[in-house]
């Protein structure tokens, strides 16, 4: 399936960090996403950092910022390989607590793709210490995808 992404890809081929369309209109990952590239076939890695204003406890990470984070790392990986694919769904382990403003490691696996889908895992790390894993499932979409929406939310009232 063609990569509607095309054009931004080449552009961020060198960037550090792929970012959304909204915090492309930003400049900088918002959710605090330092870099990711891949590193292997089928394998990404890269470093983030929990912003303050994501507390859930006291200097700990909210739950739903490693959510979101989980599915970053692990959405972009078929961006990174050259493919565009959207989050069917997704699962996170908390396995321990996650520090706000300290650099952390991420890593994405494909474990499996075939006939679009993509089944991929991975995981956030302090100091080699597991704080998340995650599995998901990611559907390849042409552009087409999006303007379907944009007409389906025409239609809402």
């Amino acid at each position: 399936m063609s990569n509607p992404f095309g054009d931004y890809l080449a552009k961020s081929a060198g960037q550090p960090v792929l970012l959304c369309t909204g915090c492309r209109e930003l400049g900088r990952c918002r959710l605090g996403m330092i870099e990711y590239q891949k590193v292997g076939e089928g394998r990404t890695a890269g470093r983030l950092m929990c912003p303050p204003e994501f507390q859930g406890g006291p200097k700990v990470a909210h739950g739903g910022w490693i959510a979101a984070m989980m599915d970053e790392i692990l959405g972009f990986l078929p961006l990174r390989h050259g493919a565009f694919a959207v989050t069917k769904s997704i699962t996170v382990d908390y396995l321990k607590p996650m520090p706000v403003e300290r650099e952390l490691a991420c890593a994405a696996a494909v474990e499996s793709r075939a006939d679009g889908q993509w089944i991929i895992t991975g995981e956030i790390t302090l100091d080699g210490v597991v704080l998340a894993k995650s599995r998901g499932t990611f559907i390849e979409r042409d552009i087409s995808h999006f303007q379907r929406f944009e007409r389906w939310m025409g239609e809402q009232k």
